[in-house]
């Protein structure tokens, strides 16, 4: 059935589509604040443009896009979730296929005229999908089963050890990146698009003083200063990116595995962990969700608080907001205007500018939003700033 337009409501639309001309899933994301119905006009016609282009996955994208914005599931139409059905098979991935064929045949009206076309292809597709989580499991058997290999050939030390163990495994996904908020969201925080991220390990904690006093200790390095709040399992502070990246050539040696400081993307996707909000509970700052400046509810440390001290995201990571910034691999830039929107760093040769994210004990907490970016000479450090691990 074809969409029927007021004149208004069609130009309003024309407006959205001219605003988000870049190709999604790097396209800006302005249409969120747009009214439901115009939204959903929006993603048909952007549908309905790939689909006659034949650009399968710019049929994904656009579902991808409106899905991490306002626009909530049960409003997305049968036809379109059809359309994601086909899309997804074509580019082979047979899960997604067949979570959009359920879906498209729980909406459809019984008496839909695609509905038995639809029913002859689900065992294909569920024969397809079981095949791909088969293959899915086997790959992180082999991967794990690596992993293990690589602490055995090395024997790094048992601290060493839990660290390897305590990497979570992050899934793939599609995540609106900046702050949606009107008030609060610094320029540095706009323009908001979307980012594309694969799968990657990130560590459950950030780097402790007892992990990285055994690094400075074999490269006879000086131990950061911790401040008078206690080493042990409080998150290692006084170290600058060139320390966390000095460490992580010292870890990859010890253990012979991938690690690496994750991407700006990489980490608020995770430090989101499926919010769109301030922070990854709601738009108010809460003492007993993580280590601010305040001492009340759960946050009684002046300091730092010891690692996992509060409960986790839903990705499982600890203290993404909190207790101490954390470095990532990013060059800095006034805006996210041409920022890659695959999850991949934004880094240049000769940066000496890097950023970190988090907030701190320390800090004021509208600095503590997932959305809030700072930075600093790639030499600098002090008692607020740590880093915890990727791995690829």
């Amino acid at each position: 059935m074809r969409i029927r337009f007021s004149f208004r409501r069609a130009l309003n639309v024309a407006t959205l589509l001219c605003s988000l001309a870049a190709a999604i899933p790097g396209a800006q994301a302005q249409d969120f604040l747009a009214p439901l119905d115009e939204q959903l006009d929006a993603m048909r016609l952007r549908i309905e443009s790939a689909e006659q282009a034949g650009r399968p996955l710019d049929v994904l994208a656009a579902l991808d896009y409106y899905r991490v914005t306002t626009l909530p599931e049960r409003r997305i139409p049968a036809t379109d979730l059809l359309a994601e059905a086909h899309a997804a098979a074509e580019t082979e991935d047979p899960r997604r296929a067949l979570r959009a064929m359920n879906a498209f045949l729980q909406k459809a009206p019984a008496d839909d005229e695609r509905r038995p076309a639809a029913l002859a292809l689900l065992p294909e597709y569920q024969q397809k999908s079981d095949l791909a989580e088969a293959a899915a499991v086997a790959d992180r058997k082999k991967d794990d089963l690596r992993r293990e290999q690589a602490v055995q050939q090395h024997k790094p030390p048992a601290v060493i050890v839990q660290l390897v163990d305590d990497m979570v495994r992050i899934p793939g996904g599609v995540f609106l990146m900046g702050s949606q908020s009107r008030l609060r969201a610094d320029t540095d925080e706009k323009p908001i698009h979307t980012v594309r991220i694969n799968p990657f390990r990130l560590s459950k904690y950030e780097v402790t003083y007892e992990q990285y006093d055994l690094f400075a200790r074999a490269t006879r390095r000086t131990l950061p200063q911790d401040g008078g709040y206690g080493r042990g399992r409080n998150p290692a502070g006084n170290v600058s990116w060139d320390d966390a990246k000095a460490f992580i050539e010292w870890l990859r040696q010890t253990t012979g595995l991938s690690f690496r400081l994750p991407s700006e993307a990489e980490w608020e996707y995770v430090a989101r962990s499926g919010s769109k909000d301030d922070f990854p509970w709601g738009d108010t700052f809460d003492v007993d969700l993580a280590n601010g400046p305040d001492i009340s509810g759960k946050d009684q440390w002046i300091g730092p608080s010891p690692v996992g001290s509060f409960r986790a995201n839903a990705f499982g990571v600890h203290d993404m907001i909190g207790n101490v910034w954390e470095w990532v691999q990013d060059c800095y830039r006034g805006d996210y205007v041409g920022a890659p929107f695959d999850g991949s760093a934004d880094d240049r040769d000769g940066c000496t500018n890097r950023i970190f994210r988090g907030g701190s004990f320390y800090s004021f907490t509208k600095y503590m939003r997932v959305s809030y970016r700072a930075a600093d000479g790639s030499t600098k450090g002090n008692i607020t700033i740590g880093f915890r691990l990727a791995e690829d």
